[in-house]
């Protein structure tokens, strides 16, 4: 609710790749992000809090690359979509790291993903660069659950 009330009051440029576009980004938009976000870390505080460290580690190395990719993003210096990026994160990461995971992350990962993919595909056009953000983020939720994702052993020892 407060993230939806500050872009509200703080509108931006839609980026298309690393351009500004003509629209400005409708604060839904941009606050889709937020509840998974705040599912994840929290997520990654109790576990750090609780037995499962290195679920906590990996979760908070998923917030903080995507974070940092994120910021590189709003500089303009690369053509993704830091919404893609982050939401298709959560979703491997959540999904590789089994049923025990936060189903809750998952399910406001896939609404947010939802809203992102109508807009970078019917309302701005952005098709190519939401699609490498969707590869990009993925790839980073599969590294940072490595060390999270339950091991499957084949017998043989």
């Amino acid at each position: 609710m407060l993230a939806g009330a500050w872009f509200w009051a703080h509108p931006s440029a839609v980026l298309i790749g690393t351009v500004p576009g003509e629209f400005m980004v409708p604060w839904y938009y941009q606050a889709s992000a937020f509840p998974p976000f705040c599912v994840l870390l929290t997520t990654a505080i109790a576990d750090l809090l609780g037995r499962r460290r290195a679920a906590g580690v990996s979760a908070l190395v998923l917030c903080v690359a995507c974070s940092l990719v994120a910021l590189v993003r709003l500089a303009g210096l690369i053509p993704l979509s830091g919404h893609g990026l982050f939401l298709s994160a959560v979703l491997v990461f959540e999904l590789r790291r089994g049923p025990a995971s936060a189903r809750g992350a998952v399910v406001l990962a896939t609404l947010g993903l939802c809203v992102t993919a109508f807009f970078k595909l019917f309302v701005w056009h952005d098709a190519l660069n939401f699609g490498g953000s969707l590869m990009l983020g993925s790839v980073i939720g599969w590294v940072a659950s490595i060390r999270s994702a339950p091991r499957v052993h084949d017998g043989s020892t």
